[in-house]
């Protein structure tokens, strides 16, 4: 004998009356028995297919009952049709001719978009996949738009009265010297720009006040750091604001910044998540305060792992309108050197220069010879934000400083932190540090020729530290062409922004070292470092 399935069928298998497998051939040869039954199964594979016929997909109606028509096919006998409406619970349908028709009448519709959906039965046990409608029922209710402050609404519809269910937009214009606050009633929304599904006697409210961003507007500068400061969770920070509340920045790590841009809400408030590619996202937090006269930023960066405090201050000072009188000039900054074998005994410095639009420029070195320089804004008060990578970006200087021509002889200072990684192969200090130093400045004023920038006829300069088997002091005359060169030192002062430079030879080597600092005109003196083979030492002008 052979088995034979039918359409939509497989043949699974033989056997006899007590349930033994006989094969899985299709042609099964036997010896006839006494009262032999055998059995042939055939599996059903095919499901049943359904589909809508009434009402027609995406229809626009006007009814709010509608009834429901369509078809089913199936090689095995359909036992049943279920349908639902929107979330409803499925219902069974009903057929005159074995459910190659079948129907549901007079099911109630929802105002909008309505989903229809069915799925049959087989008496094989195989039900059918969802067969889905959709339908609009088409009911108009009024829609009130209003304002409250100064501005209007733009419609991209026309009329008051609307369909229901129905993706409408709407956007808030405010007038000259508002800004857009936040839609409220049916709808609440902080954007502008709104899309809403029309509801029954809808109403949305645009909601203007005056514009809090006129007097915040402008560019702010500060810095970031998590706790005590790591190099990789500390930078520096910068953002523009205009008049309408949108802003753009970046955040500084190193040598990399990472770029960001949206807008304010109306409190100042806003968060930025910038992507970072193989490692943790920048989330970036801001809160501008909006109040004239605080001129401050503050928020937080994290990567989820740390979070760093933010502080910025606005530039306030315009060479024009608002000159910064108070800060304008030239100053020289130094950074005192450490009695250490590991850390630098030299002192670093800087030649600061600020312009009456309250630009800020510090050009100078380390006592490790690194040279930094930055150009940046100070605040109202004074404040200067000091940032400066060095080693390829690896390590850096960071901290606030402060300009106060009041509390002479410190025309500035701050507390800065000084991060340098291990560098292998690096000249001086290879195995890195991290110090804490505070750094002090004084006003400089140029002079015509070298010995009016002190007030020193007959001086002394000291030499210690590094490679000196002994201090070392040599006296000097500063006069109109700087300091001759005399027992092996040879020193230029520049008039122009207090810095010097020279060369000494080590009176026990018989090696020609350089050496570099700045003067400190408010203490009549001067400070610097001098190189030597993997330190540096310290070098000290004086009356």
């Amino acid at each position: 004998v052979t088995a034979l399935p039918a359409p939509g069928f497989v043949f699974a298998g033989w056997s006899d009356a007590s349930g033994t497998v006989l094969g899985t051939n299709h042609n099964l040869t036997f010896t006839m028995q006494p009262r032999m039954v055998l059995t042939a199964t055939f599996v059903d594979i095919q499901a049943p297919q359904l589909r809508f016929a009434e009402p027609l997909a995406n229809a626009r109606l006007t009814n709010g009952y509608v009834n429901l028509r369509g078809t089913a096919t199936d090689n095995a006998r359909i036992t049943n049709v279920w349908v639902s409406v929107n979330t409803s619970w499925f219902q069974p349908a009903r057929s005159t001719n074995g459910w190659t028709n079948w129907f549901l009448t007079q099911q109630r519709l929802a105002p909008g978009t309505n989903v229809l959906r069915a799925y049959a039965h087989d008496d094989s046990g195989r039900s059918s996949g969802f067969a889905t409608n959709k339908v609009f029922l088409s009911v108009k209710s009024p829609l009130t738009l209003q304002t409250l402050g100064k501005g209007s609404i733009r419609r991209a519809f026309i009329g008051n009265l609307l369909e229901i269910g129905r993706s409408y937009s709407a956007r808030a214009i405010p007038a000259t010297g508002y800004v857009f606050s936040n839609w409220v009633g049916s709808v609440t929304s902080p954007n502008a720009s709104l899309s809403f599904l029309m509801q029954s006697n809808m109403t949305l409210q645009a909601n203007f006040i005056p514009n809090p961003f006129k007097t915040a507007k402008g560019r702010y500068y500060g810095l970031f750091s998590a706790g005590a400061r790591a190099h990789d969770r500390s930078g520096a920070f910068s953002l523009s604001l205009t008049k309408g509340g949108s802003y753009s920045g970046s955040a500084r790590i190193g040598t990399t910044y990472y770029r960001f841009a949206g807008k304010l809400d109306v409190a100042g408030n806003a968060t930025y998540t910038v992507p970072r590619p193989g490692t943790n996202s920048l989330t970036i937090k801001l809160n501008v305060n909006l109040t004239p006269g605080i001129d401050q930023l503050t928020g937080s960066v994290s990567d989820g792992m740390w979070t760093a405090s933010l502080l910025a201050h606005r530039a306030v000072f315009s060479a024009i309108s608002n000159p910064a009188r108070a800060y304008a000039g030239k100053y020289t900054v130094i950074v005192p050197g450490a009695v250490s074998t590991t850390l630098p005994r030299g002192n670093g410095f800087g030649a600061v220069s600020i312009t009456t639009s309250g630009s800020v420029r510090l050009k100078g070195y380390l006592a490790d010879d690194s040279p930094i320089t930055q150009s940046s804004y100070i605040s109202r008060d004074g404040l200067w934000p000091l940032y400066v990578p060095l080693y390829a970006g690896k390590g850096s200087i960071c901290g606030w400083m402060s300009f106060d021509t009041n509390q002479p002889p410190d025309d500035l200072h701050g507390v800065i932190s000084w991060i340098k990684p291990a560098v292998a192969g690096a000249k001086y200090y290879p195995s890195g540090f991290t110090r804490s130093v505070t750094a002090e400045g004084s006003r400089f004023y140029p002079a015509a020729y070298p010995g009016q920038l002190l007030s020193i006829s007959n001086g002394v300069v000291r030499i210690e530290g590094g490679e000196l088997a002994a201090p070392f002091s040599t006296g000097v005359a500063l006069g109109k062409t700087g300091i001759p060169s005399t027992n092996g030192l040879t020193l230029k002062l520049i008039t122009t922004d207090g810095t010097f430079s020279g060369k000494f030879v080590m009176p026990d080597k018989s090696r020609t070292n350089i050496l570099r600092g700045a003067l400190f005109q408010n203490l009549n003196c001067g400070y610097g470092y001098l190189l030597g083979t993997n330190k540096t030492g310290e070098v000290f002008l004086s009356p």
